[in-house]
């Protein structure tokens, strides 16, 4: 199997017999969870920033551009409606008024949350 996958690896990478043992030995390395390339400190902090760019939309002249939400006065109504109803027998709190109400009953606090699935 081993001279096989040399003979392959010769083949399709052009590479020498010592370069394709190393880089099975390599690929081994990897899938034992190892690192056969460590970094150094400061390019895995590098690499770490550069991995977790969140989805900040940026305009040319550098300013961050947040996007806001649309109003959904449905779900606004209905919290309403919902925190009408409750009001009698609990004291009711609109935590988001499109979103989640907080309920305080026989002193317990319970959390209703309004989501919307996708059509």
């Amino acid at each position: 199997m081993d001279e096989k996958r040399i003979a392959f690896l010769m083949a399709t990478l052009d590479c020498t017999q010592a370069e394709a043992m190393d880089i099975i030995a390599k690929d081994a390395e990897i899938d034992k969870g190892g690192n056969p390339f460590p970094l150094t400190k400061e390019k895995e902090k590098a690499s770490k920033a550069m991995r977790s760019a969140g989805r900040r939309v940026v305009d040319p002249a550098g300013k961050v551009q947040v996007r806001e939400r649309k109003k959904n006065p449905d779900k606004e109504k209905l919290i309403a409606e919902i925190v009408t109803a409750l009001s009698s027998i609990a004291k009711v709190e609109i935590d988001n008024a499109e979103r989640e109400i907080h309920l305080f009953y026989n002193d317990k606090k319970y959390r209703v949350v309004l989501s919307e699935p996708r059509k």
